[in-house]
């Protein structure tokens, strides 16, 4: 749960990963361990973002085919992440997105340099 909170924090915009951090910390019990409640953390974090169109608008005309997303849904997902979190997509994108758009956005890790290994 902490490597999660770390990889919003390094990732994600600084209110949008509050946000999601903010999200986690009221999960208790079972749901504290359960990684999918985890993750509707970060998606409802993003989904609240402001769009920033000027900045994510090639990189979803991009993801489009290969993630098999909308561009809308992207501009929502992909706005909430800072230059290093949209890099790091980018490069997931790169590769083929075959889990789709929202799994290279979970698969982001706390330190950029981390982006290419296995975890």
């Amino acid at each position: 749960m902490a490597q999660r909170c770390a990889a919003y924090t390094a990732n994600f915009d600084p209110k949008v990963g509050a946000a999601a951090v903010t999200c986690m910390n009221g999960l208790t019990g079972a749901a504290a361990c359960d990684s999918t409640q985890a993750y509707g953390c970060g998606k409802t974090a993003l989904s609240q973002a402001c769009p920033d169109p000027n900045t994510v608008t090639q990189l979803c005309q991009i993801a489009s085919g290969p993630c098999k997303v909308a561009a809308a849904d992207c501009t929502t997902m992909i706005s909430g992440l800072n230059p290093a979190g949209q890099d790091a997509v980018a490069q997931c994108i790169a590769k083929g997105c075959t889990a789709g758009l929202y799994s290279c956005i979970e698969g982001l890790s706390p330190t950029a340099s981390a982006v290419g290994g296995h975890h």
